[in-house]
């Protein structure tokens, strides 16, 4: 029975379902409230459907998917660069799952929502229960990204964590030596200016919210893991090289 419940809960029909209801309520805050402006869209046009990893630093916990969600049904009707009337929503394309922290997706019942269109849950390796605590990598987690790359494009943010700047995780290294995917980073601003850090209530209205997709990684899968996690932080931004180059970081300091 609970195996059969499972199915349903990860079904096109559930997950479709749940993407039209938070599409319909979250498209005016990201598109019309405030406005999007995404680049390298087309690049996503003639991805295969699995083992295709998107890495990307993180601003708020749940506004930044909801975004890549929108994102990836629009370009699945073949859009570019913009959203424009949300029909995608209709018939959306469902083969997603993205990294999610359990501490956070079962706090109440909108996270426990949130579960059901593809939150592959894995335990934080720097908190728990509100205390600071280091983890080594935990097997299970790996599999169950490793489980989910097999049929979907799987979201992750290196980081872990909304800070700017911060470290990235070797996992994230660990899971693209063991899986050899596609890796398109993602760069993503506006979404600390325009939402609260869970991402569902509004700071400031019109805000510009930018997502960048560019072009896939080119990885040598034998390099170490920390050389692989470089190239990755590199690629989204959030290395040490960009940390004194824009406003971003001096900016999120002064808004908290």
């Amino acid at each position: 029975m609970k195996r059969w419940l499972n199915k349903f809960k990860e079904s096109r029909f559930v997950k479709g379902l749940v993407y039209s209801i938070v599409g319909i309520f979250s498209y005016p805050g990201i598109n019309i409230v405030n406005k999007l402006q995404i680049k390298g869209m087309e690049r996503l046009h003639d991805l295969p459907k699995k083992n295709v990893l998107f890495v990307s630093n993180h601003q708020t916990y749940f506004a930044d998917v909801i975004t890549f969600i929108h994102i990836f049904c629009a370009a699945s009707w073949r859009k570019k660069n913009k959203l424009g009337v949300p029909y995608y929503l209709l018939w959306p394309f469902t083969r997603i799952r993205y990294v999610a922290a359990e501490e956070t997706m079962k706090s109440n019942w909108l996270t426990k929502l949130f579960i059901l269109a593809g939150a592959v849950t894995v335990k934080r390796t720097w908190r728990a229960d509100g205390d600071e605590v280091r983890r080594g990598l935990d097997a299970s987690d790996t599999r169950k990204i490793n489980t989910a790359l097999q049929n979907n494009w799987v979201i992750t943010f290196p980081q872990g964590t909304t800070k700017p700047f911060a470290p990235g995780r070797k996992g994230t290294a660990f899971i693209i030596k063991q899986n050899r995917p596609i890796v398109i980073p993602v760069v993503i601003n506006g979404f600390w200016r325009a939402f609260n850090k869970k991402g569902l209530k509004f700071k400031k209205k019109g805000t510009l919210l930018s997502v960048t997709f560019k072009e896939p990684l080119q990885i040598n899968y034998d390099d170490s893991n920390e050389d692989i996690l470089e190239q990755v932080m590199d690629a989204i931004e959030q290395s040490k090289k960009f940390m004194l180059k824009g406003r971003h970081h001096l900016m999120s300091k002064i808004d908290k």
